[in-house]
């Protein structure tokens, strides 16, 4: 599920078909405080695309019916219109601040105002059709342009009209994708009842969906169980490394990690967190710890670590493991020998020993022997 909700959150078209989504309008914004990683449903679909849309619709149903993450990081607004709540100017700003800044830039054009410490007059009704050139048209998020009313081409914005065609402009760009979403809502209907998403806030479904975001490394341990063989001073040694590399990784090595040993890129909320992360010790040959890589269960949220000797070794192991087993499906790439064996992907275990999870998907990585370096 994680997998095919990336793929839809990429936006590239695939094959001959175009994406389904648009990326977020504020993603080339250099505000720190703006999410840029937003995806916007379409305002105008094709024919073909509907059923594409419902069927987004039914995965979100099924993610929440069977508590599995399908992580799409839709706008606020299409949360809201999936639980029948109102979207605001609050839920444009989510995808496009900048437009909605010009709408109220607009609409106050005739108050002064000191920018950089220099007072600016406001414009007036004399000067205004001097500087101001538009119609009745605006432009939607896929860059298509819509007239605002009858005729809105050929009607130009006076000073005294500019309050109706702000007023006119957000209403149009907070309701573009109406067709999209009730396809959205039409699939998801078909598993959960309407009236049963009414019930929650739109951020109790985002999070239900998606996931906390951040890999909560504390939230992690709490709802951690190591395997008796870890109560060895050596064992206990391993854990203690273990949890100060995972600590001391970055938020997308976090992710993998998690997508290594769980097929999820983020962990439930507190209350909802419903099965343990359980901790293995592999059994390996005596003296050739050092050169195994670890192994998961992404079925049952399990990892498997060698006895390694020192902390740098675990962390160089894990890295490499999570990083080039990101899939459930990963299988060994053929043209990996002529790129260098390097930076060839993890192949499925050569000795059987590889764990597969609930569905047939195997998440090990590779045991590296010393002469394959």
């Amino acid at each position: 599920m994680t997998s095919i909700a990336e793929e839809l959150s990429s936006c590239r078209p695939t094959g001959q078909r175009r994406s389904l989504f648009l990326p977020s309008l504020n993603g080339s914004s250099t505000s720190l405080s703006m999410r840029k990683d937003r995806i916007l449903l379409r305002p105008k679909i094709l024919s073909d695309e509907k059923m594409r849309v419902e069927m987004v619709g039914r995965l979100i149903g099924l993610s929440l019916l069977h508590n599995h993450f399908f992580p799409l990081p839709f706008s606020s607004g299409v949360w809201k219109a999936l639980c029948h709540q109102s979207a605001t100017i609050e839920d444009l700003r989510d995808v496009d601040d900048q437009f909605v800044q010009s709408m109220f830039q607009l609409r106050d054009i005739h108050l002064s105002r000191v920018v950089g410490g220099e007072n600016i007059v406001g414009i007036t009704e004399e000067t205004f059709d001097d500087l101001f050139f538009e119609t009745f048209v605006t432009r939607l998020s896929d860059g298509s342009e819509v007239p605002l009313m009858n005729d809105g081409e050929n009607k130009p914005v006076t000073f005294a009209a500019r309050g109706l065609f702000v007023d006119l402009a957000l209403r149009a760009r907070l309701n573009e994708n109406c067709e999209a979403v009730e396809c959205l809502k039409q699939g998801l209907a078909s598993i959960i009842p309407a009236e049963a998403m009414s019930l929650f806030d739109w951020r109790e479904v985002e999070d239900m969906i998606n996931g906390v975001e951040g890999v909560d490394i504390e939230l992690l341990r709490q709802h951690t169980k190591p395997s008796a063989s870890f109560q060895t001073p050596e064992g206990a040694q391993l854990i203690e490394w273990f949890w100060k590399v995972l600590e001391s990784f970055d938020a997308s090595q976090r992710e993998a990690f998690l997508r290594f040993v769980w097929g999820r890129s983020r962990l439930p909320r507190q209350q909802e967190f419903g099965e343990d992360f359980k901790i293995h010790l592999m059994d390996v040959q005596e003296g050739s710890a050092d050169r195994k890589l670890p192994k998961a269960d992404t079925c049952f949220f399990a990892l498997h670590l060698p006895l390694y000797t020192n902390e740098e070794v675990l962390r160089t192991r894990l890295l490499f493991a999570v990083l080039h087993c990101a899939d459930m499906d990963a299988d060994f790439d053929p043209g990996a020998h002529a790129r260098g064996r390097d930076q060839q992907e993890p192949r499925r275990d050569r000795e059987g020993e590889g764990r597969r999870g609930g569905d047939g998907s195997d998440n090990s990585s590779e045991e590296e022997e010393e002469g394959d370096e």
